[in-house]
């Protein structure tokens, strides 16, 4: 039998961690807040986010096998444990994919439409563009994924780049031409905001949401060139950038 061919490597790792973490769209959500969000971002990346890092990175190096979480709750707690944590994963991603997809169509309505007939609100309110255009992307996903990882590479790439990367760089360029040419800034410069507890508790919901998702990588250890070098190293430079960023 011919040996399985290690296909993905550091950029590809780090640019699938940075898809499942990283989304444009908590932007609009937690910039009311101010500046007060720089406290729940630092609570929620020292609480959360780098303890699920460190974990990741070690149970992968230990177990660099396909599959990820659930083979290390199989491994320490056995076959059912492991069923009822993929089973988990799945009802998550039962609910969050139509969450991205319905945003992605939203989007979609607003930047195109010099395209479209009528209104981008009316468009984006429309439940036949929004329920075809989120099945196109999610059934064109799925195809990807059916052809291999070398491809699902190429588009993690392309994706991380196109999709977060130089809007989030546009938004920043944007941002400081606004404010060098003398607009008024209508950010809470101040850390010290009050907020009702409904306020604080949808603030961190939001955070630790946007932080989840750095164990997505691990379900393709066994798939990864040198994953006991290349996984703790493609974390390392996730949890960095993820920290610059947000």
């Amino acid at each position: 039998m011919r040996k399985k061919q290690k296909l993905i490597g550091v950029l590809t790792l780090v640019t699938i961690n940075i898809l499942a973490i990283d989304s444009l769209r908590n932007i609009p959500l937690t910039a009311p807040a101010g500046l007060a969000i720089v406290i729940f971002y630092i609570a929620g990346t020292l609480f959360m986010f780098l303890p699920c890092a460190v974990a990741t990175a070690e149970l992968t190096t230990k177990w660099p096998e396909t599959g990820g979480i659930s083979c290390w709750v199989e491994t320490s707690m056995g076959k059912n444990t492991s069923f009822f944590v993929v089973w988990m994963q799945w009802v998550y991603n039962l609910v969050w994919f139509p969450s991205i997809t319905a945003f992605a169509a939203t989007q979609l309505a607003y930047s195109g439409n010099f395209l479209f007939t009528g209104s981008a609100i009316s468009l984006s309110n429309n439940v036949w563009f929004v329920m075809i255009v989120s099945l196109s992307v999610f059934w064109i996903a799925t195809l990807i994924n059916c052809f291999g990882m070398r491809l699902v590479s190429v588009f993690s790439i392309l994706g991380a780049i196109l999709g977060k990367l130089i809007p989030m760089l546009l938004i920043i360029i944007l941002a400081c031409i606004w404010v060098f040419s003398g607009n008024h800034i209508a950010l809470n410069m101040s850390l010290s905001a009050s907020f009702s507890h409904g306020d604080i508790i949808g603030l961190l919901v939001i955070v630790l949401f946007s932080l989840m998702g750095i164990e997505m990588a691990s379900s393709h250890a066994g798939s990864v060139k040198n994953p006991k070098k290349n996984f703790p190293k493609a974390l390392w430079i996730t949890v960095r950038d993820c920290k610059i960023i947000n």
